[in-house]
């Protein structure tokens, strides 16, 4: 069962990338550990979805390699 949990822990953003970019748009806020947590969580989960997307139009396209194109038409379709 730990190894589950460290699976998801390593397909997360850093916290201190997370932190950085916060301090960043923000930086005159102070930004509570469990909004730091859901904006972390909403930003995974973000990226799962628009990885999982253009995975599937590059499989559509029967490449084997995603490529931006593939990502920003993933965003498109989201958004549809």
């Amino acid at each position: 069962m730990a190894e589950a949990g460290k699976e998801e822990d390593d397909l997360s953003i850093p916290r201190a990338a997370l932190n950085k970019m916060i301090k960043e748009l923000v930086p005159n806020v102070r930004i509570a550990n469990d909004a730091r947590e859901l904006i972390l969580n909403c930003c995974t989960e973000f990226i799962h979805l628009v990885s999982s997307e253009a995975n599937d139009i590059c499989n559509k396209q029967n490449k084997k390699t995603i490529n931006p194109e593939h990502v920003l038409a993933g965003i498109v379709n989201i958004k549809s």
